[in-house]
């Protein structure tokens, strides 16, 4: 069984930072906030908050097994940047990577567009997360109804 890791934020986007080729390291996040999804002491997932700009945040994930992906496993990663007060949560991911385009898609973010070669050769997808388009929330245990449920 899995559960969230708190309070490790330097530990935990170290290791996603390693799991993003195009990342390598989490320097260039800071300053930045982490959750972790461990099952007892090993990180199978970790999601990285970053680039905070008030209303946006900016959310970096990697997983080593599916098994991270609980109901509420999502609802906590995906409270904590509307707990802060952010409006929308964004993330990129390469237009080739089909299976976290399914995932994000899966768990309520929009395609808003793409950024011609934003990881290099490779085009960035942009999805964008609004609190009443998510699927799961923690504070009210099922899917979002409306902006004022948040």
């Amino acid at each position: 069984m899995s559960e969230l890791v708190h309070g490790l934020d330097d530990l935990v986007g170290e290791w996603v930072a390693r799991r993003i080729p195009a990342v390598g390291t989490s320097e260039g996040w800071r300053p930045f906030r982490a959750i972790g999804v461990a099952e007892g002491r090993r990180l199978i997932a970790g999601a990285v908050f970053h680039a905070y700009s008030g209303p946006d945040i900016q959310i970096s994930f990697a997983a080593e097994s599916a098994r991270w992906a609980t109901r509420s496993n999502i609802a906590g990663i995906l409270d904590y940047p509307f707990s802060i007060g952010c409006s929308r949560v964004t993330a990129l991911c390469e237009r080739k990577n089909k299976r976290v385009r399914k995932l994000l898609e899966g768990i309520g973010f929009k395609m808003e567009g793409v950024a011609r070669r934003g990881f290099g050769r490779q085009d960035a997808m942009i999805y964008g997360l609004l609190s009443e388009d998510r699927k799961f929330a923690r504070n009210h245990g099922q899917k979002q109804q409306s902006a004022s449920a948040a």
